[in-house]
């Protein structure tokens, strides 16, 4: 389990909701590249077939999230669109399918 960087109750509300979004994605990695310097930095890294990563990072504290090198969002909903849209970029499932028997 992650331990995150927060000053306040707002903060820590905040750090909880992260929890909540990244538990949407079980097949996701989300890491703290460097816990002791930078407690406050989430990433997740996407591998995308025969190209480069998909890098994303999170300030979960403050609600922020950025796709490098393209753009950073606000929000625990906007959050959610950028994981989608590196998830669709990747080539991934967002989610496990389900097939049904015929």
């Amino acid at each position: 389990m992650m331990q995150y960087y927060f000053r306040d109750d707002f903060e820590r509300g905040n750090c909880q909701k992260f929890d909540a979004v990244i538990e949407y994605y079980p097949d996701i990695r989300f890491f703290q590249p460097s816990p002791d310097k930078a407690p406050w930095h989430v990433q997740a890294i996407l591998p995308i077939e025969d190209a480069e990563t998909i890098i994303l990072n999170f300030w979960p504290h403050k609600a922020k999230s950025q796709r490098q090198p393209m753009y950073a969002v606000e929000g625990f909903a906007a959050m959610r669109v950028l994981i989608n849209e590196a998830i669709a970029d990747a080539g991934e499932e967002p989610f496990g399918v389900i097939e049904a028997d015929e």
